[in-house]
């Protein structure tokens, strides 16, 4: 049989209109739902169906009055996950190059304001204006790189990480409001791992606490040794994230945020095991715990 992918509105499904698609038997019109993905950026739904053309897949979703902007046929038979990998390997091409033609003139504004500041010929109110361009600036960094670490597949560099030392320069460097604070641990362990992706890792996740709590909270960040890994817990004070979106929360392209790529998480996930690690997220609060083992495993 073969099988479809198709994107949509949201329309007025639900929640669990969506869950029970998941959950349905093979329709009227021999389609079988496989697999939802929803972004909620632009608020649109991708599915992944099985069914005999495309003018079943059609009418599989007129039937809640929904009307597809696309339906291509998977060729060859291929599975889910392979389809999720060719996307993936086609948005990487793509982004590559936007990526890149981004950066040139980002950097470009980005001095030009620091120049500004340094001349110190703006008045207070023209300073403020100044400083939202810049958070704005770095909100576009933030994302240009986040595209290009999860496309970009380079092999680990490992060297001596001062857990303490990474994660307090993560903290620092990230522009947070001030009614945030950030509590770094006390003890400190030193593992064999690749610091430039570790510092990608804490980048990603103390910026994702920092939007999670919003104007005023906490990020907690704890650190133990458990015989030859270390665990490193990462907590915000947020409202959490919905029980349906967890299991989704390491999908590519996949966000709860109104601006965002949707690859912050699925990179992590991607540097944690690229060291020998796992990650797990669990709720009330919002809790990102990365085991990572204290020597870089020989056959990675």
């Amino acid at each position: 049989m073969p099988i479809y992918i198709d994107g949509h509105e949201m329309g007025n499904l639900t929640q669990n209109d969506i869950q029970n698609a998941l959950n349905a038997e093979e329709d009227k019109f021999g389609v079988k739902t496989l697999a939802i993905y929803y972004n909620k950026n632009d608020d649109k739904i991708y599915c992944i169906c099985q069914g005999p053309d495309k003018k079943s897949i059609q009418d599989h979703h007129s039937t809640v009055n929904l009307k597809c902007d696309f339906i291509a046929e998977v060729k060859g038979g291929e599975s889910t996950k392979k389809l999720k990998i060719k996307n993936m390997n086609i948005l990487g091409m793509l982004t590559s190059r936007l990526a890149h033609d981004i950066r040139n003139p980002l950097s470009i504004i980005k001095n030009s304001m620091e120049i500004l500041k340094i001349q110190n010929v703006l008045n207070e109110d023209s300073l403020k204006q100044l400083e939202a361009h810049d958070r704005a600036v770095d909100r576009i960094v933030h994302q240009v790189d986040t595209v290009l670490d999860y496309i970009q597949d380079n092999p680990s560099k490992v060297g001596t990480v001062v857990l303490c030392e990474i994660i307090g320069l993560s903290s620092l460097m990230l522009k947070k409001p001030n009614g945030v604070k950030i509590n770094i641990p006390k003890n400190d362990i030193t593992i064999q791992s690749d610091p430039h992706k570790l510092d990608t890792l804490f980048d990603n996740l103390i910026h994702n606490a920092i939007y999670a709590v919003g104007q005023t909270g906490e990020i907690n960040i704890r650190i133990n040794e458990n015989n030859n890994r270390v665990i490193i817990e990462v907590e915000d004070s947020g409202l959490g994230i919905s029980d349906f979106d967890l299991p989704q929360i390491f999908d590519p392209l996949f966000t709860t945020k109104q601006i965002g790529t949707g690859l912050g998480l699925v990179s992590c996930k991607n540097i944690v095991e690229s060291l020998g690690g796992e990650i797990f997220v669990r709720n009330y609060p919002t809790t990102f715990t990365v085991i990572l083992p204290k020597i870089y495993p020989k056959n990675m």
